[in-house]
């Protein structure tokens, strides 16, 4: 009886093949500085014709703690040319047995519809993973999605996140040698290749095993390239009867113009208008008339799915909805300088901060914008067409400094877009400070956002008084204030000026008859680095950038100085940082903050250096000059 007993529960505890699913099972160094353990992955992605393909997935999850329950989370997405089926969510606990199975009525299945009629055939199903009982918890899921196109292979990430270890991670994909297709791996080590041909079938396939948690570095290089995986593209495809060749740029770029052909044009009573409305005018300011009345009369709505996700709505119908995606917007836009005579090319991009960088000899969708280049005579602009508050010709950090493809009649053309120059990137800041005996303080402060600085408080400009005030109480660096008057605007293309004047309660410190005064009063952001004795990346800084502040403090009647700390220089491959604190003639006190940063590539093991030379800054900003009743 005891023999059959542990027999009944080892046979409980085998899940997956003979896996056991108990947390114990899990050795400790996957464990050791994870939130989750994915203990088994699984995923084929099956070419059955050139508009037919199959994806297949099934994962099993191990949840450690709270902060790695939003790997236990499922969500796919769907539409009319992709469908959902096979879907199993079952959940265990730390002893590997089952608790629960999930019923088809436990996940949500909506539309994505956002009030607009273009989205109502699309879908998603979605479970939001929570424990029962407590953790750890384990859960496995699976599905299967028919795809009616093949356009789009999805990457395969073996390790997805940070503090996410990995016991095992397969993947394979399938494709019939007439319809062939690329990969492209990221370069890791344990890579196991077991590629094979099956009867008249390619099979590729990968495996890893034994990953430990990563630590996403900051500073340092997109986290799409920290993160082990492979990525993959067709040669040729069909997309709701759009057929197309991706083996080149010229033929991908070919498929994207196909798409924009034929669509509804402007209607003629509004072309008419925009021929009267920059009659005499020359490129240049037809370019900007034509820009500027698309950020006073539409908005931007976002659109991902089915053949919406790559085809622009028609400038007809744009011009009627007054809105749409990036897509459409930037394609109404063209349509526009083209009525008037400017030459635009729709442009596709990676844009964000964690951009997939284009890859020359690596065709593929590895974009998820649209913008416009208009390549007026002796010079070259860029229209971010998504923005109510952009200027004229400004991409900025979202866009900016990287390769991009441009549609053109000739094909695809890789171009880059430029990049805010260095010298450009400041923020001055001038305060009139006057201390109150009681460590209160009545502030005048005028500071210039200029270049990459302006897009921190650029969508402030649009705001309300209320949503001005929630801005003002994050950049405002005192615990109690009240503004007596306020003025944030923009000067020129990149420049934003804000004017404040307001007073604050017990902003210093007082201890009998002293006040403890900190003349850094101003927010600069959180830049302080984490220490990290194993840097694995170089350090990337992006942008140079030069703070530089100005503080007149008035003394309150009664006081005079004790104590004043030293000016100081700090140099650094980094950049440069310098205080100055000094008495003038009248009595008040200048203080003077530079800090100035260097953009560029540094080694890893200068990250040390890099971390005491923040480390020696925050300490140096948090000095105290100290006044003394008399």
């Amino acid at each position: 009886m005891i023999f059959r007993y542990f027999l009944i529960l080892f046979v409980l505890s085998l899940h997956a093949g003979g896996q056991s699913l108990s947390i114990a099972a899990i050795p400790d160094s996957l464990r050791l500085g994870a939130d989750a353990v994915v203990r088994l992955d699984e995923g084929s992605f099956e070419i059955q014709d050139i508009d037919k393909a199959v994806y297949k997935r099934h994962r099993i999850i191990s949840i450690l703690n709270p902060e790695g329950r939003v790997h236990g989370h499922f969500f796919v997405q769907y539409d009319k040319l992709s469908k959902v089926s096979d879907l199993e969510y079952i959940i265990y606990d730390k002893n590997g047995d089952r608790i629960e199975k999930l019923k088809s009525s436990d996940f949500y299945d909506r539309t994505a519809n956002m009030g607009y009629s273009l989205y109502e055939d699309n879908r998603f199903k979605w479970y939001e993973s929570k424990p029962i009982g407590a953790y750890p918890y384990t859960v496995e899921y699976s599905y299967t999605i028919e795809y009616e196109f093949l356009y789009w292979i999805p990457s395969w990430f073996f390790q997805s996140a940070e503090r996410l270890s990995v016991e095992k991670s397969h993947f394979e994909l399938k494709y019939p040698p007439t319809i062939p297709a690329r990969f492209k791996p990221t370069d890791f080590e344990g890579l196991v290749d077991s590629s094979r041909s099956v009867e008249d079938q390619i099979v590729k396939a990968w495996t890893v095993s034994g990953l430990k948690p990563i630590f996403l570095e900051p500073y340092s290089d997109s986290k799409l390239n920290q993160l082990p995986h492979l990525e993959f593209a067709p040669n040729q495809f069909e997309f709701e009867g759009y057929k197309g060749d991706m083996s080149s740029w010229n033929g991908y770029a070919g498929w994207i113009a196909s798409l924009n052909a034929d669509l509804d044009p402007l209607p003629k009573q509004f072309i008419d208008f925009l021929h009267e409305e920059t009659r005499g005018l020359d490129e240049l300011d037809k370019a900007k008339y034509i820009y500027e009345y698309l950020q006073k009369n539409s908005r931007y709505v976002s659109i991902q799915l089915g053949i919406g996700g790559f085809q622009p709505f028609s400038p007809a119908l744009v011009h009627e909805m007054g809105y749409g995606d990036c897509k459409a917007l930037s394609y109404y836009t063209l349509s526009m300088l083209d009525a008037v005579g400017v030459k635009a090319y729709y442009t596709l991009v990676s844009a964000g901060r964690d951009y997939k960088a284009l890859d020359p000899d690596f065709p593929a969708n590895s974009f998820n914008h649209a913008i416009l280049c208009v390549p007026i005579e002796g010079d070259t602009l860029w229209m971010e067409c998504t923005s109510q508050t952009n200027p004229f010709g400004y991409l900025g950090s979202f866009t900016g400094n990287r390769d991009v493809l441009l549609i053109t009649e000739e094909g695809g053309k890789i171009a880059r877009t430029p990049s805010i120059a260095d010298s450009l990137n400041c923020q001055i800041r001038k305060v009139q400070l006057k201390v109150l005996n009681d460590g209160s303080a009545e502030l005048r402060e005028q500071t210039q956002f200029k270049g990459l600085n302006t897009e921190s408080v650029a969508n402030y400009l649009i705001l309300n008084d209320r949503e001005m005030d929630d801005f003002l109480a994050a950049y405002i660096e005192a615990p109690s204030f009240t503004i007596n008057q306020k003025e944030l605007k923009r000067i020129d293309d990149v420049n934003i000026s804000l004017s404040l004047d307001y007073s604050t309660y017990k902003l210093f410190s007082q201890s009998g008859k002293r006040l403890f005064i900190q003349p850094d009063i101003s927010y600069h952001g959180d830049f302080m680095p984490e220490e990290n004795l194993d840097r694995q990346q170089d350090i990337w800084l992006n942008h140079a950038n030069l703070e530089l502040d100005s503080v007149i403090i008035e003394i309150p009647m009664g006081f005079k100085v004790e104590s004043l700390f030293k000016s100081t220089q700090i140099q650094s491959v980094f950049g440069s940082y310098e205080v100055e604190l000094k008495q003038l003639e009248s009595g008040s006190l200048l203080y003077v903050r530079s800090l100035k940063l260097n953009s560029g590539r540094f080694s890893k093991e200068s990250y040390s250096d890099f971390v005491r030379f923040f480390r020696a800054i925050s300490n140096y900003d948090k000095k105290r000059f100290v006044l003394i009743a008399v």
